[in-house]
């Protein structure tokens, strides 16, 4: 359990320095941010998976490749450049709380698209307005 504990704090610790580098990287603009950012994490995730990347790249073919690094580029990368660049023009505090604003709202309604369970809190709610007829 401890292990879980030390995991959920580092990638806590992890979610806020999103916000806290470019405030203190102002040297750097939004596009070298996101590239160091997840250049630091593939060279980490390749270390913890070094005994078993080479079987799961022979699993891959082109195609995998190709969806790989389209949903990093659409999913990651520019969601980063993005946000660090509000965090260059609106300040940390702005930034943080329009992202967490906006992902609470926007958390329900993808996850009506995605099963036709209403994973919100209260009943009926906002995003289930296809289901109150």
């Amino acid at each position: 359990m401890w292990h879980g504990v030390l995991c959920g704090l580092l990638a806590g610790a992890m979610w806020g320095l999103v916000f806290v580098a470019p405030a203190y990287l102002t040297a750097f603009t939004p596009l070298e941010l996101a590239c160091g950012r997840y250049i630091a994490y593939g060279l980490i995730s390749a270390g913890l998976l070094f005994n078993r990347l080479p079987a799961l790249l022979r699993r891959l073919d082109r195609a995998d490749m190709v969806a790989l690094v389209k949903h990093a580029l659409a999913g990651n990368i520019v969601y980063y450049m993005l946000l660090a660049m509000g965090v260059k023009l609106a300040g940390v505090a702005a930034t943080s709380l329009i992202l967490s604003a906006y992902c609470r709202s926007a958390s329900p309604c993808w996850a009506r698209t995605i099963t036709a369970r209403c994973r919100c809190a209260s009943w009926p709610c906002r995003c289930c307005w296809w289901r109150q007829a």
